[in-house]
């Protein structure tokens, strides 16, 4: 095969292997990455795997980047945050049952980074089931809708992003997308409906609510609520394991395929 420059043509080259199939499940690759895409050529009898990439420049120096999944990094964030926040909550446990009375001044730090893990965890659960939706409406989606004085409401997928909230897109769009039933009657729905709460009371706090906000998220088991958003994912998964948006580790490690003639039609040889 010719000599081709995969990182600046194509994204950043994984594997080339003989034949048809790539190697890419003896692969160690980071579930945050884009699923990968792989482009075989019949005239050279090999296949070229690689992730997308973007490019950027940092400190006045240009780099090129593998590009991440926005679900995954969500989902990251998600688990990272929710296993400080145990870690935390229970150190909060021992100390009021220590003291028995309210934490010490001395102990206060922890009850706050505590609410910032939280914080963290149910926000980015919930982006991760935003960002899926929006990663699945097809570009030249419309969705209607009749409001309440009889007029038909038209919204593009730009619109449809900005105005309408994840738990419709969740109910109104996708399954249609996916052609799939509601997930209404799912035993996560309701989950899903209270971290969807949580979470609009967090980013648009109400002065009045604050105390109540925070005695909710000391005193209850959000562990349900804050996992809501992988059931609701897993669901839309399986309807269609192979979706490009899918994360790595979760559908099974697939990739996008691309039959060529030759590479040069694509790619670009590199030139030295």
């Amino acid at each position: 095969m010719d000599e081709y420059d995969g990182s600046s043509h194509i994204g950043l080259v994984i594997d080339v292997a003989d034949g048809s199939e790539p190697n890419i499940k003896n692969f160690d690759i980071d579930r945050r990455c884009n699923r990968p895409n792989s482009i075989y050529s019949e005239d050279a009898e090999k296949i070229v795997t690689y992730f997308k990439t973007f490019d950027a420049s940092i400190s006045d120096h240009d780099v090129t980047l593998a590009l991440p999944n926005e679900i995954s990094i969500s989902l990251s964030i998600l688990e990272r945050s929710w296993s400080t926040s145990v870690r935390l909550k229970k150190d909060i446990t021992d100390s009021i049952k220590k003291d028995k009375s309210s934490i010490t001044k001395d102990r206060m730090e922890i009850y706050f980074d505590y609410v910032e893990q939280i914080y963290m965890a149910i926000i980015f659960s919930y982006k991760a089931v935003e960002s899926f939706c929006n990663a699945s409406i097809p570009d030249d989606y419309e969705y209607k809708i009749t409001n309440q004085r009889g007029v038909t409401e038209i919204y593009s997928k730009p619109e449809i992003e900005r105005w309408i909230k994840t738990s419709d897109k969740l109910t109104k769009i996708l399954p249609g997308v996916y052609e799939c039933e509601k997930p209404q009657k799912k035993e996560f729905w309701s989950d899903f409906k209270e971290l969807e709460n949580i979470r609009n009371k967090i980013v648009h706090s109400k002065s009045k609510a604050t105390e109540e906000n925070f005695i909710e998220l000391i005193t209850k088991d959000m562990e349900p609520c804050v996992f809501s958003s992988m059931r609701v994912l897993e669901y839309f998964f399986d309807k269609n394991p192979s979706n490009e948006y899918i994360p790595l580790g979760y559908g099974g490690l697939s990739y996008r395929y691309l039959k060529v003639k030759a590479f040069s039609e694509i790619i670009k040889p590199h030139s030295k």
